[in-house]
């Protein structure tokens, strides 16, 4: 009889909506990017990417890095990504109701940037030709989160969202800046990373 009540139940939490199997509950790993530009303009950029990784913290092969949203986006926007749907980014505030900030959203973003100094340093990279050169540094530290991973309608919604995937994390975060990545997985972080996201302005 239980088995029944709860197949039952299963069954009306899928189809009224409840269950988002898209949303999941894990580690992620944080990448920051910092870029220095010879320029005037924009001269000092900050960037943040996740990769996803397994339950003892070694990044997911073929998983890749994929733009993180924080704080900037709607309820309409989370639903979308939790149930699967494809949605654009272009401006959260000529969306739905604006409540996914207000409930955690500001806080996640506090906390992040409360902590970038006390991140891991993964690597540099120095480009430089006879007008133009930029510095990128490049850290790392681990974070868990309720998140989802959703599609975008367009590549163009941010300009280094050069892919259709982003996570969105739907949860307060905790930071665990003690993981440091094994050499032996240092190639499966390096693989991972996409560097034409932060390569071009």
């Amino acid at each position: 009889m239980k088995l029944k009540v709860g197949f039952i139940y299963m069954f009306v939490c899928i189809f009224s909506g409840v269950v988002y199997p898209q949303e999941m509950n894990n580690n992620l790993l944080f990448i920051r990017v910092d870029k220095i530009n010879d320029l005037t303009i924009d001269k000092y950029q900050t960037k943040f990417f996740v990769i996803e990784v397994d339950s003892i913290n070694i990044p997911l092969k073929d998983s890749g890095m994929m733009p993180v949203l924080i704080d900037d986006f709607a309820d309409v926007q989370l639903e979308d990504c939790k149930r699967g749907k494809s949605f654009n980014i272009n401006d959260v505030y000529t969306t739905d109701t604006f409540n996914a900030v207000s409930n955690y959203g500001g806080d996640n973003l506090e906390r992040i940037i409360d902590n970038l100094k006390e991140m891991n340093y993964l690597s540099s990279i120095k480009i430089k030709d006879l007008s133009y050169s930029k510095n990128i540094k490049i850290y790392y530290t681990i974070i868990k989160s309720e998140y989802c991973i959703g599609n975008l309608t367009d590549k163009s919604d941010r300009d280094y969202y050069n892919n259709k995937k982003i996570v969105i994390m739907s949860s307060p975060i905790t930071i665990d800046n003690k993981y440091k990545i094994p050499k032996s997985d240092l190639f499966e972080v390096y693989k991972a990373i996409n560097y034409n996201y932060f390569m071009v302005d």
